[in-house]
């Protein structure tokens, strides 16, 4: 198969399962009942990382835009796209495959969530900086995002390498004729 650079689509499998698995977690040992506030709180660090429950309707760190149905058609064409786009790029282009994986097992991940509970589970928080809480698609997309604009900033004007050439004959910066090509 053509340009399929394995990795990257392991690598969006790994992150989809490994986000699954510990949403599965929080729901098991972190949610709680209308008796405790709706969720346990585990620390971690003190005063710096907490575990907690939160079922976010929205998209990352709380962002809502459109109603869910929208939403939900708008992230599977997204991933649709991002899995397009890792299958035509070569193989050299490494960073770029990275980021995308990165970004379409983050889309995924939280897209799962949305279809089977109609929110996604969030647990990560960062008490220090006071961070909206996150799970691992949410890190999975900004890691992606972050390699993907400094892959951008890098080789922003760097020439082109195996650009394919034009089938099309130019002659005098005007497409030719097949009558021209001929003489």
């Amino acid at each position: 198969m053509r340009n399929l650079n394995w990795t990257a689509y392991l690598t969006s499998v790994f992150i989809i399962l490994l986000d699954q698995v510990t949403k599965i977690l929080a729901r098991m040992h972190l949610k709680g009942t209308e008796f405790d506030g709706g969720h346990k709180t585990f620390t971690v660090i003190n005063h710096v990382l907490k575990l907690t429950y939160i079922e976010n309707p929205g998209m990352a760190f709380g962002l809502r835009i459109g109603n869910d149905t929208f939403f939900t058609i708008c992230t599977s064409i997204t991933s649709l796209v991002i899995f397009y786009l890792l299958y035509r790029l070569k193989k050299k282009q490494f960073s770029i495959q990275m980021a995308l994986a990165l970004i379409l097992a983050g889309a995924i991940g939280n897209l799962l969530d949305r279809i089977a509970y109609g929110k996604v589970v969030d647990f990560i928080y960062i008490e220090l900086i006071k961070w909206p809480v996150f799970n691992i698609a949410d890190v999975a997309v900004t890691i992606g995002m972050i390699i993907w604009i400094t892959h951008v900033f890098l080789h922003y004007n760097e020439p082109q390498e195996n650009v394919e050439e034009s089938e099309d004959i130019w002659i005098n910066d005007e497409k030719a004729s097949s009558n021209e090509i001929i003489r």
